[in-house]
């Protein structure tokens, strides 16, 4: 099959769960002898075009870069190039925002799936015209004959309570950190011998929360936290004031190195995971296959994930308690937790499901 991957920032990863999805699923489709080409925005470092393998190109398209139209631009233009040029038979379109990019490639008779992921209309960081933009997508979406895909089943069942509107799951995958001491020790760190919160710097990922209730536990044990500092609002503004008033807190700032992020998971005493914005979220996963204890934030999201073999709390006192009170450390889950995500969240198993789903679309018998 001729192959389209449209709606990430691009590969080779960087950023988030769609980069990562798009190269895992990109490589692991060429090697099975498709030909896949993954669109990404210019402006990320990468050459407008880049031969990964013999089968696999990564491709970059302009973008407006304003807030709330860069996904949806580049989206457009990725389109646009594939209608022109590359003529995919069957394509995977990332983010609801990306409805119309399908739609239009529908109209030059090329067929696909909107990937939907978390419940991003629900997010804090869109508001205003964003999240105006994001709702609309949503129920084009819902309201078209497009297939929709996800890949947590929490979130698909929120699509047919609330739009009775079917979506096909197709799980994450995760890949197991290595521990390496000598990146630890640039860092001033030991294994087991901190703990950490990896996320985005917006209010749905309750960064500020969990520095907050890291500090009103009592907890000696330093907390590394891994984000963008750099940016200027609110709730940065937050999350920098909870730090420095933490004695035993640091960010550290984003780590882009994946070796040294799988590093600092691979090492940690316990990952803190306050996202509740919906989906699965691939740090959620790599922490539960690092060896450290996790504590999530009680959603249907999260516990689908980690289920009884991670500690789940509801809000930031609680938060607090469980770090105060140490059963889990006595009583550790995070070897059956890793044992239990290797298990369900396997690459090899996803390409060939997005294997068949593609087929499927392509031969219109979905």
């Amino acid at each position: 099959m001729r192959i389209g991957i449209l709606g990430t920032r691009g590969i080779p990863p960087k950023y988030g769960g769609f980069e990562t999805l798009a190269d895992e699923l990109g490589r692991g489709l060429s090697e099975r002898g498709h030909q896949v080409v993954v669109y990404g925005r210019s402006g990320y470092g990468q050459p407008k075009r880049l031969w990964i393998n013999e089968n696999l190109i990564a491709r970059r398209v302009p973008a407006l870069k304003f807030k709330g139209t860069e996904s949806i631009s580049a989206g457009i233009f990725s389109a646009l190039h594939s209608i022109l040029k590359t003529r995919p038979e069957v394509v995977l379109v990332c983010n609801p925002s990306n409805i119309w990019a399908l739609k239009f490639l529908n109209m030059f008779g090329i067929r696909g799936v909107l990937h939907v992921a978390g419940l991003e209309p629900h997010r804090v960081k869109w508001k205003g015209l964003g999240a105006k933009v994001l709702t609309a997508a949503v129920k084009s979406a819902v309201n078209s004959n497009v297939p929709l895909l996800t890949d947590s089943d929490a979130v698909a069942d929120w699509y047919l309570n609330k739009f009775n509107r079917p979506v096909h799951v197709i799980k994450y995958g995760a890949k197991k950190p290595e521990i390496d001491e000598a990146v630890l020790a640039e860092l001033g760190l030991k294994t087991r011998g901190y703990d950490l919160v990896v996320a985005r710097w917006d209010e749905d990922n309750q960064v500020a929360e969990v520095v907050e209730a890291h500090r009103n536990s009592g907890v000696k044990t330093p907390l590394i936290v891994v984000g963008e500092d750099h940016k200027n609002n609110h709730y940065a503004a937050k999350i920098r004031e909870a730090v420095e008033i933490h004695p035993h807190a640091k960010a550290i700032g984003s780590v882009w190195d994946l070796h040294k992020l799988g590093a600092l998971y691979a090492g940690a005493r316990c990952y803190i995971h306050g996202h509740t914005a919906g989906g699965t979220n691939p740090a959620l996963l790599i922490g539960g296959v690092s060896g450290a204890e996790v504590l999530a934030h009680q959603n249907p999201f999260n516990s689908e994930v980690v289920g009884k073999n991670g500690w789940l709390w509801k809000d930031q006192a609680d938060l607090s308690r469980v770090l105060e009170n140490h059963k889990w450390d006595k009583a550790p889950r995070a070897k059956s937790l890793t044992k239990d995500i290797s298990t369900r969240y396997v690459w090899s198993e996803i390409v060939v499901e997005y294997e068949t789903l593609l087929e499927n679309i392509k031969n219109r018998s979905i």
